[in-house]
């Protein structure tokens, strides 16, 4: 079954929220909600999570899942509120332990703060399936842009969180407290190794100005087998970012992604690499 898909963007942070669902009617899964908050004021508003509730509301969605694909240092999450305000279960990957305990040494928590995860209502192991109604879900572990990131495969589409960004951004930094490079190139290439007609569905984009804003119009890649030259490592790298083993296209209306050797469709498509530095 196809995962309908509806996304939001929120221009403040770069940060795209995503309400997945099998049917008008049926059931959904909130990934990767956000709080807004004005630095200057210090202080939260709801904006950019009404809009998902709304959305929901319209579509007349039962909330199953607020999915969260890594802990980010970018935004604030919105999962306590969508929770409370529409239900669902609050899950994230179970490595999150790792990051807690790493966070609490860096930022001095207080000794009451625990690093078991039990903030969540689930802890999602590597490899383990779910359901959103009629729709199966399955976790990849990503590792790399910090231990705990992970994706969700529903239907053809995976939510890949902060692992990969548009062509013309590149991959996730990797030098957060607890980033691996190494893991990070180890799933890109993952990725990069599924079904051509998978979509991809980023956690961020920082459009340039006057492009077309990611929530406006559809995301999707293809990922044909990975094309490795001869002269290419297979090897993970030794850098904090992924090589440019790989080439895609981007499009007005989609980010595809083909190797070096496959001539590009007749659209209106720019060559970029993957692997720059954020």
């Amino acid at each position: 079954m196809t995962a309908q898909i509806a996304s939001f963007f929120d221009a403040a942070t770069g940060t795209i929220s995503h309400i997945v669902y099998d049917r008008p009617g049926g059931c959904a899964a909130a990934v990767d909600p956000v709080l807004d908050f004005d630095f200057r004021s210090g202080r939260t508003s709801r904006a950019s999570a009404d809009r998902l509730l709304a959305f929901l509301a319209e579509q007349r969605l039962t909330l199953q899942w607020i999915l969260e694909t890594h802990a980010h240092a970018d935004h604030l999450s919105a999962a306590p509120y969508l929770k409370q305000q529409a239900g669902g279960r609050v899950a994230i990957g179970a490595r999150i332990v790792e990051v807690q305990a790493i966070f609490r040494r860096v930022f001095n928590l207080e000794p009451a703060f625990r690093c078991d995860g039990s903030q969540f209502d689930h802890l999602f192991q590597d490899g383990e399936t779910f359901r959103i109604g009629e729709l199966e879900a399955r976790v990849i572990a990503l590792p790399g842009h910090t231990p705990a990131d992970v994706g969700y495969q529903i239907g053809d589409a995976v939510f890949v969180g902060d692992t990969l960004f548009m062509p013309d951004v590149g991959t996730a930094r990797c030098d957060f407290p607890g980033g691996d490079p190494a893991e990070l190139y180890r799933s890109i290439r993952k990725l990069l190794a599924l079904p051509a007609d998978t979509r991809l569905l980023m956690c961020h984009d920082y459009p340039r100005p006057g492009a077309s804003l990611p929530g406006a119009r559809p995301w999707r890649s293809s990922a044909p087998p990975i094309c490795t030259p001869a002269t290419a490592s297979t090897k993970p790298p030794s850098s904090r970012c992924a090589p440019r083993a790989t080439r895609r296209w981007r499009c007005r209306n989609c980010c595809c992604r083909r190797c070096k050797s496959t001539s590009a469709p007749a659209c209106r498509r720019r060559p970029t690499t993957t692997g720059s530095a954020i």
